[in-house]
């Protein structure tokens, strides 16, 4: 399974080297190649496989960036038809050879290891993150003379408009002085009454936090290394966790469990959806990160945590005393209910997700197969990637899964043709929490009328984040791009609202059994 990606309008830069040629060729034949202008030491460019803009890198930090701003997605199916030596086996992989050439591709179902494919030779390269990447692009890169370099536009996207021995510099109209925050600092380690409470790198960290929380963006943040680890495992998949199995969302400065894991502590305790943390260990939640929430609730197996919730439903306070454990998180899960319904439980949108998706389907994808229920409720979003590898197997070739857009630039995602999903009624469940990459995927099947949609309104999550690591482990996540559903309408807190509205009852799931009766009787 795979999904081609379709360039609408190309603003992005890039940086790279490249074989010198006559200028008349025109800069098209300089597309997807890195280059160097000759007898410089830098900068590299990256010229898009177009050959209309290049991106300029000269750092480690740069190339991270680049990897981020033009990586494409691609699966590990399609990418071993592309060979690392030799010549292409068949047609098949000519035809992606063709279609990729001078592209930098993400593995979206193996962490977004990053490719290139050499628009030379045709084999690809693996990229490494960071310093070594940058050092493998040098390596890559042919000379091309300054009358060729010039004749190539250069992107305005910020931070890759390098000229020869430039110094990025901030643009301001505020002035900012720097020597404000070094005072500051050693003000509050030297005088400050409680300073023992504290280290150095507590302070540096707490400032890295306070400059992603000013973006006024709630889906920016720095992430410490521990919670960073903790992050990227989650969101590559087939990780471990120890704690209590808890999904936990921040909203209005209050901390509430947006989802809880089946077969945890958390479940086991009693807690549900939508209850509202007020204290962990008689600490007040007031105010504090979601962040620092997860750091206090989990800890080693075998351990305990004490939670004071509220219930919105019921109007009642309570403690729970919860025992921590180490458990796997599965993003999907299957059965067969009422004898032919297939139904799938897909609780995150990890970069494994395929992995767990396709046993799955076929244990229950049968000649029987009667209908289809995806259930999305509390699912948070996560890898857009893997959302449109789920979508493509309702989906015939070239319908539009969602568009990316950036500025300048906008890219829609399209279905490859790979359709396994039978001709049967497919429901897809949905609640306020369905966010995200569950939303992508959602309204996709909805709009190519593929599934009817039956719950209650989502959450309303239409932009994207990249997460960046930095040289001592620690992260960020900020917001990069923003997606749009196939008519190009932005869901972004509006939600998606359900074919048939339906709330979740106290007693009995009430969805799911509205489900089945669609199913069974169109209505």
């Amino acid at each position: 399974m795979w999904f081609r990606i379709s360039i609408i309008v190309i603003a992005v830069a890039t940086f790279g080297a490249l074989k010198t040629q006559a200028a008349e060729e025109g800069s098209a034949r300089y597309g997807g190649m890195f280059v160097v202008e000759s007898g410089a030491s830098g900068p590299y460019w990256y010229i898009t496989p177009e050959g209309s803009e290049r991106f300029g890198i000269d750092s480690a930090d740069d190339f991270s960036k680049l990897l981020a701003r033009v990586g494409g997605g691609i699966t590990t199916a399609n990418l071993s038809k592309i060979p690392i030596s030799g010549l292409p086996a068949n047609s098949e992989s000519i035809g992606l050879i063709d279609r990729f050439a001078g592209s930098i591709l993400l593995q979206v179902d193996a962490g977004g290891t990053a490719w290139y494919i050499d628009p030379i030779d045709h084999l690809r390269y693996e990229l490494k993150n960071g310093r070594a990447g940058f050092e493998q692009a040098k390596k890559l890169a042919f000379d091309i003379s300054p009358a060729h370099l010039a004749a190539i536009p250069i992107t305005d996207a910020l931070g890759f408009d390098k000229t020869p021995s430039e110094i990025p510099e901030i643009k301001t109209d505020e002035k900012i002085d720097a020597e404000v925050y070094t005072t500051m600092f050693e003000i509050l380690r030297q005088e400050h009454l409680y300073s023992d409470s504290f280290s150095d790198l507590d302070l540096f960290y707490g400032s890295l936090k306070g400059m992603a929380e000013a973006t006024q963006d709630p889906y920016t943040e720095f992430y410490t290394p521990e919670k960073n680890k903790q992050q990227q495992g989650y969101f590559i998949g087939g990780s471990s966790i120890e704690g209590i199995g808890a999904v936990i969302q921040a909203r209005e400065r209050s901390l509430y469990i947006a989802s809880i894991l089946k077969n945890t502590p958390a479940e086991r305790a009693g807690l549900r959806a939508k209850d509202q943390i007020l204290a962990i260990n008689d600490e007040s939640t007031e105010g504090i990160s979601v962040d620092s929430a997860v750091s206090r609730i989990k800890g080693p197996a075998g351990t305990t945590v004490t939670l004071r919730v509220f219930r919105p439903s019921t109007g009642i306070t309570q403690e729970y005393t919860i025992m921590r454990e180490k458990f796997e998180v599965p993003s999907a899960e299957g059965e067969m209910i009422d004898g032919n319904i297939a139904y799938f439980k897909i609780s995150l949108f990890t970069a494994d997700l395929m992995s767990q998706f396709e046993p799955l389907f076929k244990q229950l994808i049968t000649a029987q197969t009667q209908g289809v229920i995806v259930d999305m409720r509390d699912n948070i979003g996560g890898v857009t990637g893997s959302a449109a590898q789920l979508a493509d197997n309702w989906l015939t070739e070239d319908q539009v899964i969602y568009i990316e857009r950036r500025p300048g630039r906008e890219v829609n995602y399209v279905a490859s043709g790979g359709k396994t999903m039978p001709n049967v009624p497919t429901v897809i469940l949905i609640n306020d929490e369905t966010a995200s990459a569950s939303e992508i995927f959602t309204d996709a099947l909805r709009t190519h009328e593929q599934a009817t949609v039956i719950g209650t309104k989502t959450y309303g999550k239409g932009t994207g984040q990249n997460l960046i690591n930095f040289t001592d482990s620690s992260g960020l996540k900020y917001t990069t791009f923003e997606w749009l559903p196939p008519d190009g309408v932005s869901i972004n807190g509006k939600g998606i609202t359900p074919d048939i509205i339906v709330a979740q009852g106290e007693f009995g799931d009430t969805q799911l059994g509205r489900a089945k009766q669609y199913i069974r009787f169109g209505f």
